[in-house]
């Protein structure tokens, strides 16, 4: 096995590695070259793989189109070196390890996964957890990467509950939610994935920031759908936003930011969880709004008793987008009043 790393030809090492008598050592040992060896960016390494593909084909024609026999002679020694490249190159070794071999793809995810953390590639590591079953570790860093790049970095529309209301609820600080955003795909699916994952595996600490982001993104995929048209009981989903607020509240009181049971973290995360929080419960109070209005509950009289619900101080857009609210109602009572 050792010789054959140092020759270049680890994969033909897995292979060996599979005749190793103990179990034990053969998964150790085929694990450990995996982790070694896999490439630190696959996308990149099957680039590198197309371009060798290339240059044999421009190769061959230098070859064919040779005018002496030395140059042909040399160009045939060139060629004979790229493909021996070609050999070596991770589409083939990857076809060669699970194609030939037998090597479980999952083990090259994993190991894709690891390369990618040591080389601190957040997205690819996410990504090839996805692939592998790594619950644990995609939830890591859904919470510590991809939720703070979504919440922070996308503008903010505060999103309709119907067409009737429309109004005055849609405000012009960004573009619409519902609109392509790659990022956002990523963390919807995978945040919907681990929440299927957690009610058959243990996911360490879901049941703190995941389970209420993933509450949070399925109320907003169901008023974003409420704009074009759906219907749904308002009264239903405004008590799914009462849970939700509370939940917020029980986040930041229980100080359940500080950790995910599975390993400590430093401040930066933990203030990047807390501002991300913030985002939510501002999103989440206008929809508390909005649906106490239209369900006549809990009513929009008292602004401070939504603001004690959560303990997170109403922002100045959503304060100044409730008071207009009262204001209009208060207005269309007046002359309500007035006409009987």
């Amino acid at each position: 096995i050792e010789e054959l790393e140092i020759a270049g030809l680890w994969h033909w090492a897995v292979y060996i590695a599979l005749y190793l008598s103990s179990t034990l050592n053969k998964r150790e040992t085929v694990l450990k070259l995996l982790h070694l060896h896999c490439p630190s960016n696959e996308e990149e390494a099957l680039q590198q793989g197309e371009q060798i593909k290339q240059r044999i084909e421009d190769m061959k024609v230098l070859v064919e189109t040779a005018k002496t026999a030395k140059a042909r002679a040399y160009n045939q020694q060139r060629l004979k070196l790229l493909e021996n490249k070609l050999e070596h190159s991770w589409e083939y070794v990857k076809s060669f390890l699970i194609n030939t071999i037998g090597i479980p793809e999952v083990m090259i995810d994993r190991a894709l996964a690891q390369r990618a953390f040591y080389e601190k590639q957040q997205y690819p590591e996410m990504r090839y957890q996805f692939a592998s079953g790594d619950w644990d570790g995609l939830h890591r860093n859904v919470i510590n990467v991809l939720m703070p790049q979504c919440m922070l970095h996308r503008h903010w529309v505060v999103s309709g509950i119907n067409k009737s209301n429309v109004n005055n609820v849609s405000g012009n600080r960004g573009r619409d939610l519902s609109s392509n955003d790659l990022h956002m795909d990523f963390l919807r699916s995978f945040v919907a994935t681990l929440q299927m994952k957690s009610e058959v595996h243990l996911i360490s600490g879901w049941d703190t920031v995941g389970s209420v982001l993933a509450e949070y993104l399925n109320i907003e995929s169901t008023i974003i759908n409420l704009t074009s048209g759906e219907t749904i009981d308002l009264h239903q989903l405004f008590h799914r936003v009462v849970a939700l607020c509370a939940s917020l509240n029980r986040l930041i009181l229980n100080h359940e930011l500080n950790h995910l049971n599975d390993a400590p973290i430093n401040d930066q995360i933990v203030k990047l969880r807390l501002i991300c929080i913030k985002e939510i419960a501002a999103e989440a109070k206008n929809w508390y709004i909005v649906l106490s209005k239209e369900c006549n509950d809990i009513g929009l009289h008292n602004i401070e008793h939504l603001e004690k619900l959560v303990r997170i101080p109403l922002t100045i857009d959503h304060r100044l987008k409730a008071l207009r609210m009262l204001e209009s109602t208060h207005f269309k009572n007046a002359i309500l009043d007035q006409t009987l």
